[in-house]
């Protein structure tokens, strides 16, 4: 697509903005009290699509574009039967403002046709929430809870997405480690990781050796599969070193008990996956929005996406919310030999955020509608390009 003359600098502030959007939802929002500034970059970064979208006078979208739209209106359509109006009617403005999100993201996207924006976002989100946590804590009080083994980032967000924002950009960190090699990128993976097992979150823990294990598979594939193993073995080594280490005996004591079965977290994440279940086997259409945690009187999701997804909009929800995901992880494996490193740990991070929606409610939060944009835009771009050639 042509671009237009630039006007003001217009498409520099998109990028900022963007930038900013992606670094704010990691570092403000998940607390209620701090929601707002999360908010403020990304309704800005709406203005300003907007206003580009009204001097270009295009909107592409692509057909794969329909299943999320089609999500979107089951989820108002689904206030119709909800189990409490109310209650949906509150996290469908939600949705609205994350859809909304979506699809300017993937305007963005697929006007620059540059994931790299997305990947340095999530680097520099890690980077940012370090400096924000040690403001909040203090630097003292930060190591010192540290060394006495405690699981921070509760005065910040949720433990687990506190430590995942981290576990997310190590991942990020390393793939650029292993592209350019520029030796600034260790101390960072280093300190990205201290910060990520100091939430105790078992999911930011398996999250890191999971992403390293996923890159350098589809870095060096077979061929160089002596390589990709000698990294592997020695980052693994260094991990399993640093998980010893006193400090981090909470993350560890956690790991151990999942990996036993006693984890008493887990094994009620698993009584709430078979509640969640039997919820939607009656109501198979859902019961709308919300409802898995006003039906049940648990007072919490499901801390399971597919499971939310079920008891919310039913089998219809759960299939339109996955197919682009699982479209784009289809086409991601059939273009692995093009060697295209960018588009790869995109690959990567969309089968991590996959596997980690085992244990947490997604859809209701803006990274995975951030992540669905950058993935359909790339996606789109590229089908063109093939078509070009």
């Amino acid at each position: 697509m042509m671009r237009i003359k630039k006007k003001f600098g217009i498409y520099d502030i998109e990028t900022v903005l963007f930038v900013l959007t992606v670094v704010f939802n990691s570092v403000f929002g998940s607390t209620t009290e701090m929601l707002f500034l999360s908010k403020i970059p990304m309704l800005t970064f709406f203005l300003v699509e907007l206003v580009i979208i009204s001097l270009e006078k295009r909107f592409t979208v692509d057909r794969l574009m329909i299943f999320p739209l089609l999500f979107f209106v089951l989820e108002a359509v689904s206030l119709f039967w909800s189990y409490n109006y109310s209650v949906s009617y509150a996290q469908f403005i939600t949705q609205i403002q994350l859809f909304c999100l979506f699809v300017f993201v993937f305007l963005y996207i697929k006007r620059i046709d540059n994931i790299n924006i997305y990947l340095i976002s999530i680097y520099v989100s890690g980077l940012a929430l370090m400096v924000y946590s040690l403001t909040v804590y203090g630097v003292g009080q930060y190591f010192s809870l540290l060394m006495s083994g405690a699981r921070l980032g509760g005065e910040i967000a949720n433990e687990n997405t506190y430590g995942m924002a981290f576990s997310q950009a190590a991942v990020v960190a390393f793939y650029y480690f292993l592209e350019n090699k520029k030796i600034f990128h260790i101390p960072a993976i280093f300190a990205l990781t201290v910060f990520a097992f100091s939430s105790g979150s078992k999911k930011a823990a398996i999250m890191i050796p999971l992403g390293l294990l996923f890159i350098v598979f589809i870095k060096y594939g077979i061929k160089k599969a002596w390589m990709g193993l000698l990294i592997l073995t020695l980052s693994f080594i260094i991990l399993y070193n640093m998980i010893q280490l006193p400090v981090f005996s909470t993350v560890l004591k956690r790991l151990t008990l999942f990996a036993t079965g006693e984890s008493y977290s887990d094994n009620v994440r698993k009584e709430f996956i078979t509640i969640g279940l039997d919820l939607y086997h009656k109501n198979p259409f859902g019961l709308g929005l919300q409802s898995f945690a006003y039906v049940t009187r648990i007072n919490s999701y499901s801390h399971n996406n597919m499971v939310e997804l079920l008891v919310s909009l039913g089998f219809i929800g759960l299939v339109l919310f996955y197919v682009p995901f699982a479209r784009y992880i289809w086409w991601s494996f059939f273009r692995i030999k093009y060697k295209d490193p960018v588009s790869n740990v995109l690959l990567v991070l969309v089968l991590i955020s996959m596997i980690m929606g085992y244990g947490m409610v997604q859809f209701y939060g803006k990274g995975i509608w951030i992540l669905m944009g950058v993935m359909m835009a790339h996606y789109q771009n590229e089908k063109e390009k093939a078509r070009a050639e």
